[in-house]
Formats: structure tokens, sequence, C-alpha cells
């Protein structure tokens, strides 16, 4: 959960892949974590994302989980939890959002001005 100190979170792995797609408005970040399924008219999302960000950073906690339905109430046992973030962002951010795939999250962040951050991004 994120009642965790920074600290805490700095320590807890970090997702097995990071890709970037960068265009003038906006940098989409693809996090493979492996387990993670989206929602669909069937089933629910099987994973809790906490995500921060302000203007210039963010931070995203990812729990995995699987629900025993059959306990009263349900009970979550998390199966893997993982951490990500950017301290510094190359530029403004005015908003930052979330859709979960199979095996991975896709973050797009909104340029405040547009730009290309790629080459920033790889060093």
């Amino acid at each position: 959960m994120m009642d965790r100190s920074p600290s805490e979170l700095r320590l807890l792995p970090g997702p097995t892949g990071v890709k970037y797609d960068d265009a003038l408005m906006t940098l989409t970040v693809h996090l493979v974590v492996m387990g993670i399924r989206g929602k669909t008219f069937a089933r629910a999302a099987n994973t809790d994302v906490h995500l921060k960000y302000d203007d210039q950073s963010f931070s995203i906690l990812l729990e995995v989980f699987k629900l025993n339905k059959k306990a009263k109430p349900p009970i979550k046992d998390v199966l893997d939890t993982r951490f990500y973030e950017m301290e510094k962002c190359p530029g403004k951010i005015t908003k930052c959002e979330y859709k979960l795939k199979k095996n991975q999250c896709i973050l797009t962040l909104h340029k405040a001005a547009p730009a290309l951050w790629a080459n920033i991004l790889s060093l």
C-alpha cells in the first residue's frame, strides 16, 4: 500500500521492463509486470494501482493480487508488488493516467509544452 515511506518504496523491485514512446505532447511509458490482467466485461482487473504525480515527477506502485472470494469478506492475497518513479521529468507534465493490459501497465504523461524527451530519457 502507499502508506509505506518513500525509502521503503524505493527498495521494492521495479518492473521487469520499461519502454518509452515519445511524441510531441505525450510520453507513453510501458511498464512490464508479469501477471497483470486488465479489466474486461467478464472479469475485474487483478492489480491495484497507486499513482502519484505532480507537474515534474510521478511514482507508481503496482500490486498484483489474487482475490479469495470464498472468504467473507473476500480477501486480496498480494502476489507481486512493483514500484517505479521518475523523480524529475525532462519537462512539466499536466496530467498522468494509466491503463492496464495483459502483463503491462501503460502510463500516458501529458506534456505542458510540445517537446521530445527521448534523448534526455536515454542518458
